[in-house]
């Protein structure tokens, strides 16, 4: 028997989470329902827009003709004087905007501005002049013309508050304008005089504490000197502490050399090399005669005796080259003393190398009395330096409060410095028109926030549902090709059919020409050309959930195979939810169940609907257990032994999730198709289905998009209603399955009992 013995999962890599957005699909895919939150979106917008506060607005627009006299410029050429941004300045002052009010009556409870009653005068300007803009008319020339707006809640508020600004602006401009702003004059005059004290104060005091020893002013930041004289001493005392330490070191290490019974002389050389405390250039040379003598006294000892003339001669030579060697040495110790032998080397060296330690010390504590020192210094200007800091923090506060103060300032300049003009209204003020809210800004900004709610909505749910968009997602996803798609169809007999027993959804058998059939025909093609190379002939037909059509796919294709002329065998090994019988309009009083269990055998079992070379065998009576009906030896020598009857066995089983059927049964099966609908949930149920089958070393051979309807493939849109399992699985109470021998029955081939 041939069955699939492949690496679990090996072609079905596990389905990935990751859901990846197309826009464009996604619009396809959900057009409905981003139009939906469009409309919601733009009905919300119109609420909005005649729900919400109104804002209206009136404009005016002005000419002043300044008749200032012209100024010469920098190449001896007349100029006019342009002074649109003072008139900017002027129309939002005080003076005319108190005017304006005083002159409109605006806060009169009766005839006044309806947006300014029950308002103090002082919060009644600050209205006016925030909801009044004075702009040039035309920005790129030097034109006079201004352009003059005023905005209220209130539409008729509108053009009364603009008449009077207009009134009371060109009523300043006839009156003296240095008259005008005088009293103003003098009160900024007198401010600016304080400034100047305070800041006069301040100078003199940051000077007076900068003429102490110090204290100094480095870059804005105030300097403590005394500070500097600490981190000095104290860099200093480290390089000190830092020498000391080392020839501590060196000491010891002459001690341990002179114990390990090292020359002497020699440690006495690398100790002045090391201290850097003298020449060594003399020594260096008498050192190298003395050492070339001793090799010549060797040499000479082997070719005469000791008592030799010319060896005595070397030896008192090398006496006294010895003794001026050691004079060298003493001379860079700078020592008088008389070395007679190792001791004495050790001797001075040791009490040259403590003097110098001793030297150290006492200079550490001459510096950490001067530390000492500094810092108490520092502490008693401490106090100076923050009064210091405080005055230069002061001084920037006074700057900043002057900067603040210039827009004053040059206000009441443009009060005073303005001569004889006169003011032309060009466009006298407008009645209130509604800027706002605006009905197209409203109604972009729904079908916006519409469609960008719709499509992230959208795509949220496409990411609950956990379904396919496309055949090649679902081949991506699950490893595993999609043979082909069966689109919806309509189960009506046709009238003329010769089979009126049998179901409408075998519609390959009612209407063999429909575009139905030619799914189910392509599906039967990619079973024959597998069929070539794997030699498959029992093919099991289940699906990931129950309603994904598993058995509908199975008749027809148990059709279409036998149309070609091939002997077919169906056996419907759904148990416990049989429906094959009810399809072909057979009898199921002798089935399957009854020839594993022995009651019947499979010639009595098989039976016809009339189409050539289709046998069929129904479930046959359902038992308590079927599961264990499938574990018995007798199911799959049942199909071993009809494998040489028939050229391909079909095997309608149940689900794959809801029940263990399907995984036994696949045990004995050559290939596996898996029929599934395209709705929600889909994606994780198909991937446990694989899963569930590659835990008993089966591999799904192809996936038959079941209940297609007729969309574009690169956007499906799917349906689909429940199987209608629900606890139809083990929920049966028949007499429970009989124990098999374990031999097949046989039997003849009988026709159908209807």
């Amino acid at each position: 028997m041939v069955r699939n013995t492949g690496d679990i999962g090996m072609n079905q890599p596990a389905a990935s989470d990751m859901y990846q957005l197309d826009p464009f699909g996604l619009i396809k895919r959900k057009f409905g329902l981003i139009l939906f939150f469009v409309i919601v979106a733009v009905g919300l917008a119109m609420l909005y827009y005649f729900k919400a506060p109104k804002t209206y607005e009136s404009w005016a627009r002005v000419f002043v003709d300044d008749q200032n006299a012209p100024m010469m410029s920098s190449d001896g050429e007349m100029v006019q004087q342009n002074n649109v941004e003072k008139y900017l300045e002027i129309i939002s002052s005080q003076m005319v905007l108190a005017q304006a009010i005083d002159d409109g009556n605006f806060m009169d409870s009766e005839e006044g501005i309806e947006s300014l009653k029950n308002v103090s005068p002082v919060e009644a300007m600050a209205i006016v002049r925030e909801n009044l803009k004075a702009t040039p008319s035309d920005t790129k020339s030097a034109s006079d013309v201004i352009r003059i707006r005023y905005q209220s809640g209130v539409e008729e508020d509108c053009q009364k508050v603009l008449k009077n600004v207009l009134m009371s602006f060109e009523s300043f401009l006839k009156s003296d304008g240095q008259t005008a702003g005088g009293s103003v004059e003098q009160a900024v005059n007198d401010i600016k005089t304080q400034f100047d004290l305070d800041m006069q104060k301040i100078e003199t005091e940051i000077g007076v504490i900068l003429q102490k020893p110090y204290i100094q002013l480095v870059e804005g930041k105030v300097y403590n000197q005394h500070e500097g004289q600490v981190a000095k001493l104290q860099e200093e005392l480290d390089k000190l502490i830092s020498e000391r330490l080392s020839f501590n070191a060196l000491y010891e290490n002459l001690v341990d050399a002179r114990a390990e019974g090292k020359n002497i002389e020699d440690m006495v050389v690398d100790t002045i090399q090391k201290m850097n405390e003298g020449q060594l250039g003399g020594y260096t040379a008498t050192h190298q005669k003395y050492l070339e003598l001793k090799v010549q006294e060797q040499e000479m000892m082997g070719d005469f005796g000791d008592d030799h003339p010319t060896l005595v001669n070397l030896r008192t030579q090398i006496l006294m080259v010895d003794r001026m060697r050691k004079e060298q040495l003493l001379s860079a110790l700078r020592t008088n003393d008389d070395i007679q032998d190792e001791g004495d080397f050790f001797a001075i060296i040791s009490s040259h190398i403590s003097n110098k330690i001793e030297l150290l010390t006492s200079h550490e504590s001459k510096l950490n009395a001067a530390i000492a020192d500094a810092k108490t210094k520092s502490l008693e200007i401490t106090k100076e330096c923050d009064q210091l800091t405080n005055l230069l923090e002061k001084r920037t506060q006074l700057n900043q409060a002057m900067t603040d103060r210039s827009r004053q300032f040059s206000e009441v300049a443009a009060l005073k410095n303005f001569g004889f003009r006169k003011i032309r209204i060009i466009d006298p003020a407008t009645e209130g028109e509604q800027v706002a809210p605006s009905l197209l800004l409203s109604l972009a900004a729904g079908l916006l926030l519409g469609a960008l709610m719709g499509l992230i909505f959208s795509a949220l749910k496409e990411m609950a549902e956990k379904t396919f968009r496309s055949s090649e997602e679902v081949s991506k996803q699950l490893g595993v090709n999609v043979v082909t798609h069966v689109g919806i169809f309509n189960p009506r007999i046709p009238k003329d059919s010769n089979f009126k027993k049998v179901s409408g959804d075998v519609i390959s058998l009612h209407r063999p020409q429909s575009l139905q059939s030619e799914s189910f025909k392509a599906l039967r093609t990619s079973i024959f050309f597998a069929s070539q190379q794997s030699k498959a002939k029992v093919i099991q037909v289940t699906s990931p959930s129950p309603g994904d059509g598993k058995s509908t796919v199975s008749a027809n294709l148990a059709v279409v195979m036998a149309q070609t002329g091939r002997k077919i065998l169906m056996i419907d090994c759904d148990f416990r939810r049989p429906s094959q019988h009810t399809r072909f309009g057979l009898d199921n009083s002798v089935g399957m169940t009854s020839v594993i269990v022995g009651d019947a055998s499979m010639n009595e079992a098989i039976q016809v609907i009339g189409l050539p070379n289709l046998h069929l065998v129904t479930s046959g009576p359902q038992f308590a257990n079927p599961a264990e009906l499938l574990t018995t030896d007798q199911f799959p020598n049942l199909l071993e032994e009809l494998r040489d009857e028939y050229d391909f066995i079909i095997l309608d089983t149940p689900p794959v999730l809801p029940v263990t059927d399907p995984a036994i049964i696949s045990s004995y099966s050559d290939a596996i198709y898996m029929p599934m609908r395209i709705r929600n949930g889909v994606q994780v149920n198909a991937q446990r289905a694989l899963e569930a089958l590659a835990t008993v070393g089966a591999q799904v051979e192809g996936i038959v998009i079941n209940g297609l309807r007729k969309k574009d493939s690169s956007g499906y849109q799917y349906g689909g209603n429940g199987y209608g399992y629900g606890n139809a699985y083990g929920t049966y109470a028949a007499r429970p399955a009989p124990r098999s021998n374990g031999k097949a029955q046989t039997g003849r081939i009988v026709e159908s009992r209807n």
